[in-house]
């Protein structure tokens, strides 16, 4: 899963300063990352691979310019999407790795953004 793997090579949260603008360091790390990722995913078709942007996405200032550079290096289009829906889809990961038992879950993501 990219965001997984990404965190660990760019932890982009930690890469915004007080005005959350990204540093160039954390550019830099960001864009060689998903450049890596680009070039494992350059045989499938476009439409066939999700990525999205979340928390650190979602509060960056002036992001376009990171946005285009990002999803050129990736090769894909990145989506950056609610917090329900990064959510619902943190949620949809854990229930299909783990057997239904019939019982009630709670599900808690600790990471990135939200415990900054």
């Amino acid at each position: 899963m990219c965001s997984i793997a990404c965190r660990r090579w760019w932890r982009l949260g930690g890469g915004l300063d007080e005005n959350n603008r990204l540093t160039p360091a954390a550019r830099s790390r960001a864009l060689a990352c998903l450049a890596r990722f680009g070039q494992r995913l350059r045989g499938l078709p476009r439409g066939s691979v999700r990525a999205v942007g979340t928390n650190t996405l979602r509060r960056l200032r002036n992001g376009d310019a990171f946005l285009i550079a990002a999803e050129r290096a990736l090769g894909h289009p990145i989506e950056i999407i609610a917090g329900r829906e990064e959510a619902r889809l943190i949620y949809q990961g854990m229930a299909q790795s783990r057997p239904d038992d019939g019982r009630r879950r709670l599900v808690v993501d600790i990471g990135g953004g939200s415990t900054d």
